[in-house]
């Protein structure tokens, strides 16, 4: 299992993306969660909601952190949970300020996502770049 980051200054990238990567400090604008089966989760913009997805990842728009010790059969169940929940832009947009976050109950962004399923506490204070910098350590 792994976690995959998309880069926000690319050529493919859109203009929120470059607005969420300077936003929040960082070349990344988004995150997924890769099980094993190659079957991606998350929620994002350009789907405004959590889904399962098979994602055809371009190593030029990506990078991948592997994660240690997961039990991706208990996370694929919370994360079926978590289907058809609504994008949280004011949630991703205050993930960034720090002491500003705002938390919507229906809604959630990608990095809390991700974040909220591998087990890391207070997962709507992460963006995708303060997560790619935890999994780093």
């Amino acid at each position: 299992m792994k976690v995959a980051f998309y880069k926000a200054f690319t050529k493919k990238s859109t203009l929120l993306d470059k607005v969420i990567g300077l936003f929040t400090y960082g070349k990344y604008s988004h995150c997924e969660l890769v099980f094993s089966s190659g079957l991606s989760f998350s929620i994002s913009p350009r789907d405004n909601q959590a889904r399962f997805k098979v994602i055809n990842f371009d190593d030029t728009q990506w990078d991948f952190i592997e994660l240690k010790l997961c039990n991706e059969q208990g996370i694929a169940q919370k994360a079926s949970k978590l289907i058809g929940k609504k994008y949280d832009y004011v949630g991703a947009l205050f993930s960034a300020i720090p002491g500003a976050h705002i938390q919507k109950e229906n809604k959630l962004f990608c990095s809390e996502t991700v974040a909220y399923l591998i087990g890391l506490e207070d997962p709507h204070l992460y963006s995708p770049n303060d997560l790619y910098r935890k999994l780093k350590g």
